[in-house]
């Protein structure tokens, strides 16, 4: 699952242009769906912009554990409100955009091959 302030379709190119694009799907009756919530979505906006409830509403859409999420975001204040609540796993990316070090990282140590 995704969450970005940014728009839905300028994070599903970047990630598609990572390669990781594939990690953020899931199928509902055979149907792909995407489960990435960009700032213009409707759940985000429902939430009135509260991280927390945007990824429990979508948590509980895809019917998923708080451990199968990963908060990724460069905002300190963020992640260590994250996991203070225990909500879910938390990667700070310490620059404002992250590197190929922080996509290794990140598939090597979050992200379950289904090869």
């Amino acid at each position: 699952m995704g969450l970005s302030q940014f728009g839905t379709n300028t994070i599903k190119v970047a990630l598609n242009h990572a390669g990781l694009f594939k990690h953020f799907v899931h199928y509902s009756r055979n149907i792909r769906v995407s489960t990435i919530v960009g700032g213009d979505s409707n759940i985000y906006k429902k939430a009135a912009g509260k991280k927390h409830l945007t990824l429990m509403h979508l948590l509980s859409m895809v019917k998923k554990n708080y451990d199968d999420l990963l908060f990724v975001s460069n905002n300190k204040n963020d992640c260590d409100h994250f996991e203070k609540m225990n909500m879910c796993q938390v990667y700070y990316v310490k620059t404002h955009g992250m590197t190929q070090q922080d996509m290794e990282y990140i598939e090597q140590t979050y992200i379950v091959s289904t090869n």
